[in-house]
């Protein structure tokens, strides 16, 4: 068994000891290990290696001990052996650099992170939506602009409570009375347009702000000024410089494709001219080519967190009270189909289109049950002309599907009035802004890009649409 061993650094003429160290064993010699012959990488060594080889294939390209009596020299090596003999050396001043570390044994070593990092890989990173990163930029510019103090009342200033209010031409108002249901929408309209109580009741003349003149679409012109666009979002920037360009090509629409497996109709296409993406950016009035697509866009939503099973989209340009009124028989035979299709599902959401205003119906096929969400409160006769047919479709599908559930044979409506109840860390505004980048987004990642899922490749193949 060779004697352990000290090893020192000379530095001028002073010898430092810097570690301990064991010779190679008499007989022994190191070497590299440069390829492997046959199915020998299984071939226990002698010696453990430095980084723990415990066989030849895990010392390739590495260095280990070898009995000398096994090593046989080719003719044509320049390398020599190395023996036990110490060479002559002459002292040297300086201390000598010691030596890298071979680059076949940093191969090795980086080889085998790699193989680790590839067995292993990280787990992908969940990047924020693009109506996430809208809301999350727009809520820290409000931080910024928040003035700083106190935000709890300290002791002493609190506020008394105060007696209810009288208003000439107003009943009274106080929260503790539930029977002036009408005092409550006076309150609500008093919210929402900004307005004091002696400007709702007529005694000040309100300040009512004028909206700005908007200059009407014209093909080949900016939807926004150089100002407008520099406020833009990311997606929204993105796909006003695309119309640009392709405006200059003398192009007017882009085309949309989808399966069968989004509305249940077989494949088909639609189109939509750039004069409707002109109104996203003015939020005025959206067709109904722009709904489909935030309809697509909620449908491949739904595909990836696996809702699909759960909701199904009736298509807004086969839903509305155009076609509605100009092919009545049509339209309810669309929506029967639709609604077959969908029986599985729990809920069937229907965007819907009337006098340019949008509501939303949900359709519960479980409870029998029409939630209607809108933002105008309307009363229901608003909506009757498309209550009767959707409950003339509900009892043609019951009677047919009998035993399948307990259904009843008519629709029980439900009006929801959506109204936004928004702290000082959330704005209609910023969600409306985050909603317009978050459709700009999928309109040049889903449809204008040839790796979207519903891009237009110029071939339809028109079809029946698929019996389940």
């Amino acid at each position: 068994m060779p004697s352990p061993c000290d090893l020192h650094v000379r530095a001028r003429n002073i010898s430092i000891h810097v570690a301990y160290g064991r010779p190679i064993p008499p007989g022994y010699t190191s070497v590299t290990v440069k390829q492997i012959i046959g199915n020998n990488e299984d071939l226990e060594l002698d010696f453990v290696g430095g980084d723990g080889e415990k066989t030849l294939g895990d010392a390739l390209h590495g260095v280990i001990l070898w009995r000398k009596a096994d090593i046989k020299l080719i003719a044509s090596t320049t390398a020599p052996v190395q023996t036990d003999r110490p060479s002559p050396s002459l002292p040297s001043p300086e201390p000598a650099p010691s030596p890298p570390s071979p680059p076949a044994q940093r191969a090795t070593k980086l080889g085998k992170k790699l193989l680790a990092s590839l067995n292993n890989p990280p787990p992908p990173k969940n990047l924020p939506s693009d109506y996430e990163r809208t809301l999350t930029k727009a809520h820290k510019v409000r931080n910024v602009k928040k003035k700083c103090g106190k935000t709890i009342p300290q002791l002493g200033t609190q506020q008394k409570e105060l007696e209810p209010l009288w208003v000439t031409g107003f009943p009274l108002l106080h929260p503790t009375d539930v029977q002036l249901q009408a005092d409550l929408q006076v309150a609500i309209f008093l919210s929402e347009t900004g307005l004091t109580l002696e400007e709702a009741a007529g005694q000040v003349e309100a300040e009512i702000p004028v909206a700005p003149v908007l200059t009407p679409f014209q093909h080949g012109k900016p939807f926004v000024t150089e100002e407008e666009e520099k406020s833009l979002g990311t997606q929204m920037f993105n796909l006003h410089r695309w119309y640009l360009r392709m405006s200059n090509d003398e192009g007017k629409m882009f085309g949309i494709k989808y399966r069968d497996h989004d509305f249940f109709r077989g494949e088909d296409e639609f189109w939509v001219y750039f004069e409707n993406l002109y109104h996203i950016y003015h939020r005025q009035a959206l067709y109904a080519s722009i709904i489909t697509i935030w309809v697509l866009q909620e449908i491949q939503r739904s595909r990836k967190h696996g809702w699909h099973h759960q909701i199904g989209f009736m298509s807004p340009s086969l839903v509305n009270q155009k076609v509605l009124n100009e092919n009545y028989k049509e339209t309810c035979q669309n929506m029967y189909d639709s609604l077959t299709r969908h029986n599985y599902k729990s809920y069937i959401f229907i965007p819907y289109n009337f006098g340019f205003h949008w509501i939303l119906l949900i359709l519960s096929v479980e409870t029998s049950n029409l939630i209607v969400f809108d933002s105008m409160r309307n009363p229901k006769s608003t909506i009757q002309h498309i209550i009767d047919p959707l409950n003339r479709v509900w009892k043609k599908f019951v009677k047919n599907n009998k035993g399948r559930g307990q259904w009843r044979p008519e629709l029980n409506v439900n009006m929801y009035y959506s109204m936004s109840q928004m702290g000082d860390e959330c704005y209609s505004t910023d969600r409306i802004n985050a909603v317009c980048e978050e459709l700009a987004g999928f309109i040049l990642n889903e449809i204008l890009d040839p790796r979207g899922e519903f891009y237009h490749d110029g071939h339809i193949h028109r079809g029946l649409p698929s019996s389940s």
